[in-house]
């Protein structure tokens, strides 16, 4: 008898071991990655198909529920845009809901959502009246969803119905350059890196007043480096509250003027406010093909 066998199993999927008569195996990561990699190559080239044949800007608009959907939503969002205009607060579309006004005039057609942001000062500002707004309502305020925060309005009856808000922070400079542009996203990974150790943690030990303090002062410590958003005309990024972003292929640091003054866009016959330079401000976060399918 054999002391030690190795071999793969006949699908080739798990590694077996034979040790003085004891048998095991584990999976063979190699099996799988190679999967992964002839998947990742079907679902590009049918992208790649998908992106020739169909023009994303000429899909009709969703019908059905889901059409039923996005015009709750748009209700719903509208009372939020109500409240920022009676309390002078600022806000604008972004992500796919930017895209579905620029080339839509309303949602994208298979979107079921609604994606806003606001500075920072005024995101705090508005928590308190969104609670009282919507108190009376079908809708709540959930202002943490799963290891981080963001704002979002969402119905009572758990129907996947609601829209999000997004916090935007000062950097302490503008005009910058781009290789301290790139030194300010690497600060940015590092604090996210941190911030992700620290998440499984705050859940069942800190408030929400405690976490929410704590990522000002990793965002202070690691990205600002102790310096207050003084200039008029500060860089903007994505805060750390929410780093949905982050797992994605950029860091996005913003030039002031590609988000203010903001302008009106047409969404699904109302008038919302975006970024100013809202075609670059879609480039900078999806790439030059932000027309390109699914989006």
């Amino acid at each position: 008898m054999k002391v030690f066998e190795k071999y793969l199993s006949p699908n080739k999927k798990h590694i077996c071991y034979n040790i003085l008569g004891f048998k095991y195996s584990t999976a063979n990561m190699k099996y799988y990655d190679e999967q992964n990699e002839i998947l990742d190559a079907k679902i590009d080239h049918l992208q790649s198909l998908l992106n020739y044949a169909l023009d994303i800007t000429k899909c009709p608009p969703a019908r059905g529920i889901l059409r039923k959907q996005q015009l709750e939503i748009l209700e719903i969002f509208k009372m939020f845009v109500k409240v920022c205009k009676q309390n002078n607060l600022v806000y604008w579309l972004d992500f796919g809901t930017l895209i579905g006004a620029v080339h839509h005039k309303g949602f994208i057609p298979w979107d079921n959502d609604i994606d806003c942001c606001m500075l920072r000062d005024d995101y705090l500002k508005v928590i308190p009246l969104l609670h009282k707004v919507y108190e009376n309502t079908d809708y709540y305020v959930r202002e943490v969803l799963g290891n981080h925060f963001q704002i979002r309005i969402e119905r009572k009856d758990n129907t996947l119905v609601g829209f999000d808000i997004f916090p935007i922070d000062k950097y302490s400079a503008s005009n910058l350059s781009e290789s301290q542009i790139h030194d300010v996203r690497k600060d940015i990974e590092k604090a996210t890196d941190v911030l992700k150790s620290y998440q499984g943690e705050f859940q069942d030990t800190l408030s929400v007043q405690k976490y929410r303090d704590y990522i000002k002062e990793l965002q202070r410590s690691e990205i600002l480096k102790g310096q207050e958003a003084h200039d008029e005309n500060p860089t903007l990024f994505y805060a750390l509250d929410y780093p949905h972003c982050y797992e994605m292929h950029f860091h996005l640091v913003m030039n002031w003027e590609n988000i203010f003054p903001l302008q009106d866009l047409e969404f699904e016959g109302e008038l919302f406010s975006v970024p100013n330079k809202y075609d670059q401000h879609l480039k900078n976060i999806f790439g030059g093909s932000y027309l390109s399918f699914p989006w």
